[in-house]
């Protein structure tokens, strides 16, 4: 069954997608200046580029590719994707910007609520970029 999971193109590149974004975290500098490891860069929220993005953009690309506009994989992948990108550009870039509001409030002793949870529109479309690019150089190997 492991095995099978390695041979999922789609998994893969969307798996690989989210890594890679989540590394780029580090070299765009969204977590400069922050003591945090590299486990907590790997799980974090919000920041340069959209992990969010990047892994259902690459999921949405490679259900494309395997499958064809017609199936219902490429349908379902497509809309999951048009959903989340917008939920990561929208609700939880409002929610982060409450959050930075909240902890300012509370000068003496604030709630300390996470403040880097949504993303621009250009971290965005930086992600879905990346795991569209990840996807098709995927699809030239398989």
């Amino acid at each position: 069954m492991v095995r099978t999971l390695f041979n999922n193109y789609v998994l893969i590149c969307s798996l690989v997608s989210w890594l890679a974004t989540q590394l780029l975290k580090i070299l765009t500098g969204t977590y400069n200046n922050r003591d945090v490891s590299l486990m907590e860069i790997i799980l974090a929220n919000g920041g340069m580029p959209s992990s969010h993005s990047g892994a259902v953009a690459a999921l949405c690309t490679a259900s494309l590719l395997k499958f064809g506009a017609d199936s219902f994989q490429f349908a379902i992948t497509a809309v999951f994707a048009l959903v989340v990108i917008q939920d990561a550009s929208g609700v939880r870039n409002q929610v982060g910007k409450q959050a930075k509001v909240i902890n300012q409030m509370f000068e003496d002793e604030p709630p300390n609520l996470k403040e880097l949870i949504g993303h621009t529109p250009l971290q965005v479309a930086v992600g879905a970029a990346v795991g569209v690019l990840i996807a098709v150089a995927f699809w030239q190997v398989y």
